[in-house]
């Protein structure tokens, strides 16, 4: 006798694509929400945007993929963007590869927008060529260009790596994101006046142990909104033990008008 979870499953498994419902809002759904590595209850960062039958993965990592089977399948999405090479933004890819190749019958390759440095550790995890079941797309800053029906940018961010913030366009509506970073003038860029400004936030106070050019505090987030004027603020990437909860009651203390939580599975309409 199958279980609800198997009945869930397999109901996922098998619907057609063109039975998908064509989102006319952007619709966000949170995969993973943690900052570095995992928490309890909460995968690595990963985040489903669709619009228009349009489903873009953005970021996929560590402990994300067993979360993306609530909303869809590897072998139904069109797009995956990877921030940055990093293994807590890029280390389910690997599963969702092996599953398109192995698992499903894809209509058609899965396109890749990725920075060149995060394509060439992706090769290296794989130890295969991406471009055989992989169309392969490479970011660079300040260029705008199409992923699916949306209009794109991209600029690097003060991180380690080469690393690239999103914002994205559809019908007059626009999401961005941080991606990890330092502050920078690049996000400045990225999120002004977005309708929705997905800002990593790992930790909750400044510290002199903390390496410049690596991540945010919950006060500069909500400076970058403030600045922006964005619509709704969405803190992620909090670092655990840090209480997410400490930040949001931090973050409205500071003014930000309109503030939320990136909890795994929740969704939030753009």
């Amino acid at each position: 006798m199958l279980s609800i979870v198997s009945l869930v499953f397999r109901a996922k498994e098998y619907f057609e694509p063109d039975e998908r419902d064509e989102v006319s809002q952007m619709r966000l759904a949170v995969i993973g929400s943690a900052g570095s590595y995992p928490a309890p209850a909460s995968a690595c960062s990963s985040y489903l945007l669709q619009h228009d039958g349009y489903q873009l993965l953005i970021d996929a990592g560590n402990g994300s993929m067993s979360n993306l089977y609530n909303f869809t399948t590897p072998g139904h999405l069109d797009g995956v963007f990877l921030s940055h090479p990093h293994v807590d933004h890029i280390a389910d890819f690997v599963g969702i590869y092996h599953y398109r190749q192995f698992a499903c019958v894809p209509e058609r390759k899965l396109d890749l927008y990725a920075g060149v440095e995060t394509v060439d550790a992706l090769g290296r995890l794989l130890g295969s060529d991406l471009g055989d079941t992989v169309n392969i797309n490479i970011v660079e800053p300040s260029k705008i260009f199409k992923i699916g029906p949306f209009e794109a940018t991209s600029e690097l961010m003060a991180h380690p790596v080469q690393t690239y913030g999103l914002r994205l366009t559809a019908k007059g509506k626009s999401i961005a994101y941080s991606a990890d970073t330092g502050p920078c003038e690049s996000l400045e860029v990225l999120s002004h006046k977005a309708d929705l400004f997905l800002c990593e936030s790992t930790w909750i106070e400044e510290s002199e142990t903390y390496p410049k050019d690596l991540h945010m505090t919950v006060t500069q987030a909500v400076g970058f909104a403030l600045r922006g004027e964005v619509g709704k603020l969405l803190l992620t990437h909090i670092a655990y033990p840090n209480s997410p909860f400490v930040a949001l009651a931090k973050a409205r203390e500071l003014g930000a008008r309109n503030v939320e939580l990136a909890f795994d599975l929740e969704e939030h309409s753009i």
